[in-house]
């Protein structure tokens, strides 16, 4: 993964993330419950990214701050 599909991923699971947010906000608990998986989706693709490749020390921190 390169560093762009890092930050790319990692700014779509803060987002997924956001949009469960204002789901559950509103009541809409079946919307936030995809936007929650879709979260996870993106967490799974940063950790596989973590040890591969030059960039994994970048997929590490991003994977932490998005935590």
């Amino acid at each position: 993964m390169e560093t762009k599909e890092i930050f790319m991923t990692a700014l779509e699971a803060c987002t997924a993330l956001g949009v469960a947010r204002g789901n559950v906000y509103t009541g809409n608990l079946k919307d936030a419950q995809q936007a929650m998986k879709g979260y996870h989706e993106h967490l799974n693709r940063l950790s596989s990214a973590c040890y591969v490749g030059e960039d994994g020390f970048i997929a590490r921190k991003a994977l932490k701050e998005v935590k």
